[in-house]
């Protein structure tokens, strides 16, 4: 029998984390059929369960899931929070592309003291769904101080008049979508239907809010200021007023006075819509029943303008139209009364629809006229009228008077006259919109907007605007030029110029310009190129306050020889602002290098509190910190500073310097052994000639006696020349060792050792030289001595004297060759180096220094310092805390530690900046400018919500072909630094762990056809970080797991945020001070990490030659870092020992003709390391034994695996506490050795 159904009741205190149910949703979770921001983080109640199967009884064909959720507050509305929420969810066809998931949502809230019942009903859609909920006898401020900030609050109140804000709202029915963040409510109160509108999420700057009413019948204008006292006797109907933040050609309302308006173009401030109906007879003759009237005013009601508009169509030709007639009013206090009258006639040219319009204004007080005609396009050929969006639809009089590639959309000129002021004509002024181009597209066209207006009387008063757009040289080209095909560097260096800008001066709040209302500030808004480098800027001012920001494409050239960039974002960048009643706000961000030199600054101001970062360095070897931060609220008010000096320049400098030493020791005894050669040569040589002339001398024993008496009484004479250059060269050698033996061993002092030296080794040499040649004139005479006849003329016999003459005075070169070698002896080179060594470091070098204070925040006042350095290159650090909380405490602690002999002590100390408590923000401050919309007419100054700005800019994400493969890396988290992500206690988690830590160290391995890695650890084979569980464990998964799957999205170089596959939108972090995978705001310093290689490889590299030839050696366990292979007790051992030690010393003997090496004893030369006899010892082995020889491989930095020739699976470690030789895993440090070069 099939199962048709199952259902399940729960108990009470029921819960489950949601993934338990992803079986039941075929494979989906449940939060994907949610909106995105429902705290499903947290775990679920779960109530009850229902499943339903098809007719087979083998697939789901409906979930039904009763649960609920813990609180939820809304991102966007600040303070406002559903408490808790109650969830009836159905799920039908699970298993069908075709699933349609539906909800019915409830919970509680309050606004203000007030509680309210949340409803929702949510559709296949969840970004529609909409909580919506009713309230009576609640404040308008009220309400909004429960779902905006102070700011946003504030900035729609002062525009609210006194004797509305505080009437109680009778009943209220609002709406708010999560998702869009938008929020509307329609009300009944004392002063008529109102209605509220705004969207949570948009920067204040940018935010239109609207507050619309509809007044009762009776009521009174004069009751919103007596500036408006003169309508109170006009019978209006169907009149509502809109107050507005910002001006918007766009806003919609739901007042049934305002049904029928459609779209409505409201002004910033007060806005008033109504309509006056006319007698029976007028409306007969003008064919209208009602004039329209429109007034707006500003927020203080000082300035107000009245607009009465007749809708006309009166044919006046057979393609010209009079369309509207408009009389207006305007009373404020700059003009304190003005009266207009316009028109709009519409012309049909060609294909397009223009209108003219025409307005004529009086200000009877000041005795002024002024005048406007201007010519406006309403209608593209074949396109919609007005209300197009699209480039390619925006109105235009295309090709005006047949000119090709123009499209021209506004026109126009206007003149005022002053009858009191001795220069008649007062004001002048143009307005005009165009477009220039002949290519299809039209995005690439050159576009223009100016609209000036110049007050003669006086020119500080002058408007001016602005707009202009693809003013560079490639666009122009590309304007007019089809399919141009500019590339390379000539479109590099074309795409120079403007690519838009906006210059809004506006110095009168409240002029009228062509058919715009303009409020008083400066803006200027820029993008520029400059051979493709493009920066941005904005900045406004006004009465309110002032804004500006900039940034500009980050540089590298040269490869990194010269970067200019962000230091925390993908650019430099900067933003402030400051408006009346606020804190400023400000924020900067870059970083700057040159040839490895480099600055950064990172510094933010906001209503919360204060953070700079500023340093400096030389590469890796030099780098100076300051930072601080400040906090303004109540709870942790305070101050901290922090100044930190890390320093590898001096031992990087020794040892640059030394290993120059050492390469010049190693050229000199190869130069030095290359003479040597040459000299044996030229001796050998000149024995040769020695040994042929003794030969045919004996030939010629019947010949002259004469001539051999020549012969030995040469011989003879050479011979006393080189006893007596032998003695010299003895009694020489006496005199500089006895001064040898009279100094000591001060370093200066060794020098002057090294040259005495020196010229007994030259005099050696010289001695044996002449030895060799004394020998040689010895056998002449030897050879000669019975010769009694006279030699004849030997041909042969005098080319042998000829021959001998040239090795003599080869050899002659090889002595000088000698002793000039011997003159820069390797001695005084040695000594050279101990000298250099001593003084760069080798006797004191501070390595590292820290300070910092916390006065007040967090409720500590607290001053530390450390310093790490070396003396006589042994480490030591020195460390103090003062906590003027307990200052009897710190001192006594301080004094004892002096007292006792402890203040400084050996090794270093961490650095205390990684443990230092959670920021003042976790948010990222960063801000990038946006350019000034073309068509707005009001500059307003930004002010960051909650202190908080916006990354402006696209995330990449690190695609599969990264250079992440081979290698291992650390992953270290941005907001707690210097802590790396690390299994050392089995759960993952991230502290302060030294580098040569296999658990973290973490190998990022591609999932093929993805974007996305799994994250294996090293120590752990094959185990990788996954989601699978509540928090994120390391463990054996299958590859098709997506909670194994990550993703690395790259914010700057080397810093990711880490997203799951499995749960979208959840990302590694560290918030709460544990591992966790869940949502998190982009801004979250605490989900960046920071991608670290340091040279580490994953596979084994090459086996490296060998670099220690000649060299005595030790050989330290990485692992366990005090134990060196020794001998000192006669078997062979890991254990710790001292540096002297000749039995931990070892020599690296290159076997000839092969890649492996002999590792030989100093202390008993001759014993070797091999496992002939399957045990790894010390002993003595003949040379062709494979089981002696060894191949080191590189895995690290100065991290070598000591691989067996003989059974090359076999390395050397001390896994199980003694030293072997077996297979072992390529991932033990057991196995890993230090070869450290003794001196």
């Amino acid at each position: 029998k099939k199962i048709k159904s199952i259902s399940t009741t729960f108990p009470e205190a029921a819960s489950i984390t949601p993934d338990k149910l992803v079986k039941f949703l075929s494979g989906k979770s449940l939060g994907s059929f949610f909106p995105k921001s429902f705290p499903f983080n947290t775990g679920i109640g779960i109530k009850d369960l229902a499943v339903e199967f098809d007719d087979k009884g083998d697939s789901l064909s409906k979930v039904a899931l009763n649960f609920g959720v813990g609180s939820y507050a809304i991102d966007g509305f600040d303070g406002f929070s559903i408490d808790g929420m109650g969830i009836g969810f159905i799920l039908d066809k699970p298993t069908s592309p075709q699933r349609k998931a539906t909800a019915i949502i409830s919970g509680d809230g309050k606004v203000g003291a007030i509680p309210i019942n949340l409803s929702a009903t949510m559709g296949t859609d969840p970004d529609d769904l909409l909580f919506s909920f009713t309230a009576s006898g609640i404040s308008l401020p009220s309400l909004l101080n429960t779902f905006l900030s102070e700011g946003k609050a504030n900035k729609m109140l002062r525009y609210i008049p006194e004797s509305i804000k505080n009437k109680e709202i009778s009943s209220i029915t609002t709406s708010i979508n999560p998702t869009s963040k938008n929020f509307s409510a329609l009300a009944q109160t004392s002063f008529g239907e109102a209605e509220i509108q705004f969207n949570a999420a948009t920067a204040e700057d940018k935010s239109t809010m609207l507050f619309a009413f509809a007044p009762p019948a009776g009521f009174k204008f004069s009751q919103l200021s007596n500036t408006l006292a003169p309508m109170d006797g006009i019978e209006l109907s169907g009149t509502a007023l809109i107050i507005s933040t910002l001006a918007d050609d766009d806003a919609t309302s739901n007042l049934s006075a305002l049904k029928d308006e459609g779209d409505i173009k409201v002004e910033q401030g007060v806005n008033l819509f109504s309509s006056f109906k006319l007698s029976a007879d007028l409306a007969k003759l003008l064919k209208v029943n009602a004039i329209k009237l429109k007034g707006t005013c500003n927020e203080s009601f000082t300035n107000m303008s009245m607009n009465a508009a007749l809708d006309l169509s009166i044919p006046m030709g057979s393609s010209i139209t009079m369309k509207e007639v408009v009389f207006g009013m305007r009373l404020g206090t700059v003009n304190p009364i003005e009266l207009t009258i316009g028109g709009k006639i519409e012309a049909k040219i060609g294909a397009d629809l223009v209108g003219f319009n025409a307005s004529f204004g009086f200000a009877p007080i000041d005795q002024k006229i002024k005048g406007e005609f201007f010519m406006n396009a309403l209608k593209k050929q074949n396109a919609t009228l007005v209300t197009a969006k699209t480039k390619d639809e925006l109105p235009e009089w295309t090709n005006p008077f047949g000119m090709p590639g123009v499209g021209l959309r506004r026109l126009g000129v206007s003149a005022g006259l002053d009858f009191k002021n001795p220069i008649l004509i007062s004001s002048l002024g143009f307005t005009g919109a165009a477009r220039l181009g002949t290519v299809t597209d039209r995005t690439k066209h050159i576009e223009g907007d100016a609209t000036i207006v110049v007050d003669i009387t006086k020119p500080t008063n002058s408007l001016i605007d602005v707009t202009m757009k693809n003013m560079t040289i490639l666009a122009m080209i590309e304007a007019f030029v089809e399919n141009a095909n500019i590339q390379g560097q000539l479109r590099t260096m074309l795409n120079t110029g403007i690519d838009q800008g906006r210059v809004l001066v506006v110095p009168v709040d409240g002029i009228q310009a062509f058919g715009k209302t303009y409020n008083k500030g400066v803006a200027v808004s820029c993008q520029l190129s400059l051979a493709g480098i493009k920066a941005n800027g904005d900045f406004s001012l006004n009465e309110s306050g002032v804004s500006g920001a900039g940034s500009m494409d980050a540089i590298n050239w040269g490869n990194g020889a010269f970067i200019i960039s962000g230091r925390t974002t993908n650019k430099p960048q900067f933003s402030f602002s400051y408006t009346k009643g606020s804190v400023p706000t400000f924020f900067i961000d870059g970083k700057i290098s040159l040839l490895g030199i480099s600055s950064e600054t990172t510094a933010s101001l906001d209503a919360s509190g204060f953070s700079f970062v500023t340093t400096g360095r030389i590469a890796n070897a030099f780098e100076a910190t300051l930072e601080g931060k400040g906090s303004f609220s109540e709870s942790s008010k305070g101050v901290y500073v922090r100044a930190s000096l890390r320093n590898d320049l001096v031992s990087q400098l020794n040892a640059m310097v030394t290993g120059k030493i050492n390469e010049a020791i190693q050229t000199t005894k190869n130069t030095l052994q290359g003479t040597r050669n040459k000299l044996k040569q030229a001796q050998a040589d000149l024995k040769y000639y020695d040994d042929e002339i003794a030969k045919r001398t004996a030939q010629l024993q019947g010949q002259k006696a004469a001539a051999a008496q020549t012969v030995r009484n040469e011989a003879n004479r050479a011979m006393k020349e080189q006893l007596d250059f032998i003695n010299t060269c003895t009694a020489n050698n006496k005199s500089s060792q006895r001064k040898i033996d009279a100094l000591g061993n001060w370093p200066w002092e060794l020098v002057e050792k090294a040259a005495y030296y020196t010229a007994i080794a030259a005099n050696n040499t010289g001695i044996e030289s002449a030895k060799v040649a004394y020998a040689g004139y010895l056998a002449t005479v030897n050879t000669t001595a019975d010769v009694v006849e006279t030699f004849p003329n030997d041909v042969l016999l005098l080319d042998l004297y000829t021959q001998k003459g040239v090795a003599q005075g080869a050899l002659a070169i090889a002595n000088v060759g000698v002793d000039v070698a011997e003159g820069v002896s390797v001695a005084t080179l040695e000594a050279t180096k101990w000298v250099m060594d001593k003084a760069l470091g080798g006797l004191f070098d501070i390595k590292s220094a820290e300070f910092s204070g916390t006065f007040g925040l967090n409720n500590q006042y607290k001053v530390n310092t450390a310093l790490n350095f070396t003396l006589a290159n042994n480490p030591y650090n020195l460390v103090a805390e003062i906590d003027f909380n307990n200052l009897a405490s710190s001192a006594g602690k301080i004094a004892t530690d002096i007292l006792s002999g402890t203040l400084i002590k050996p090794g270093f100390a961490k650095t205390f900046a990684a443990e230092f408590k959670k920021p003042l923000s976790n948010i990222a401050l960063v801000a990038a400018p946006t350019a000034i919309a073309a068509g707005s007419t009001t500059t307003t100054v930004v002010k960051p919500v909650d202190g908080q700005m916006i990354v402006n800019g696209q995330v990449a994400t690190a695609a599969n072909s990264t250079p992440w493969q081979s290698k291992y890396f650390r992953i270290e988290n941005l907001w707690r630094s210097g802590q790396r992500l690390n299994v050392e206690n089995v759960t993952p988690t991230t502290t302060i762990i030294n580098d040569d830590a296999f658990s973290a160290q973490w190998v990022l391995k591609p999932v093929p056809n993805t974007n996305y890695f799994w994250i294996e650890n090293r120590w752990r084979n094959g185990e990788r970080l996954n989601a699978e569980k509540e928090l994120p464990t390391v463990e054996k998964i299958q590859d098709a797991a997506l909670s194994a799957h990550w993703e690395f999205v790259k914010l700057s170089n080397n810093l990711y945020r880490i997203e799951n596959r499995w749960k979208k939108g959840s990302r590694l972090h560290m918030e709460n001070g544990k591992l966790e995978c869940t949502k998190i705001q982009d801004g979250a310093n605490s989900a960046m990490w920071y991608i670290l290689s340091s040279g580490i490889i994953v596979a084994d590299a090459p086996p490296v030659a060998n670099i220690w030839a000649g060299k005595f050696v030790r050989i330290e366990n990485v692992w366990k870092k005090d134990n060196v292979l020794q001998i000192e007790n006669g078997p062979l051992s890991s254990a710790p020992i001292n540096d002297g030690a000749w039995s931990a010393n070892w020599v690296f003997k290159t076997v000839p003709n092969t890649k492996y090496i002999w590792i030989e004893n100093r202390w008993k030369p001759g014993l070797r390391l091999n496992i002939e006899t399957g045990t790894l010892t010390a002993s003595t082995i003949n040379d062709n034994s494979q089981s002696a020889q060894w191949e080191l491989k590189l895995v690290g930095e100065n991290s070598y695996r000591i691989d067996n020739r003989w059974q090359g699976e076999k390395s050397i470690h001390i896994e199980n506490g003694k030293i072997e030789c077996s297979g072992i895993s390529s991932m033990a440090q057991s196995a890993l050795w230090k070869i450290r070069v003794m001196q």
